[in-house]
Parts: C-alpha cells; sequence; structure tokens
C-alpha cells in the first residue's frame, strides 16, 4: 500500500475532525485502514492518571492509532 495513501487518510481524518463531521463509525472505518497500512512506527508513553499512578500506552507515531 501506497505511502501516499495513508497520508491522504490521515489528512482526511484531521480535517473530518477539524470541520466536526467525524463519527464513531467513521473513525472506526479510518483507524481500521491506518492499523492494516500504516507501517507503524511504535512509540511508547506513561500516562499519569493520578499523581501517583500512571500507565504505559503505546502508539504509532505516523498515524497516531493507539496500539495494544
Amino acid at each position: 500500500m501506497s505511502e501516499r495513501l495513508v497520508e491522504l487518510i490521515l489528512e482526511m481524518r484531521d480535517e473530518m475532525a477539524r470541520i466536526e463531521v467525524a463519527t464513531d463509525e467513521t473513525n472506526q472505518i479510518l483507524n481500521t485502514f491506518l492499523m492494516r497500512y500504516c507501517v507503524h512506527d511504535v512509540m511508547t508513553d506513561h500516562i499519569d492518571i493520578t499523581p501517583d499512578k500512571s500507565i504505559t500506552i503505546r502508539y504509532c507515531k505516523c498515524c497516531g492509532v493507539t496500539l495494544c
């Protein structure tokens, strides 16, 4: 799959969010596409839940999709 197509999907997702037409269904469709076709650059981060507790998350630096 073309990197350019992934870039276009990302642009479309961002534009839909900007003009507030994105729905849960459209986000799910776009994220499913990105999960399958993006060449993920996995990042690990720690998110503070409370002052004493944090969780570790993994996400793609390219498309922003959260990975399990």
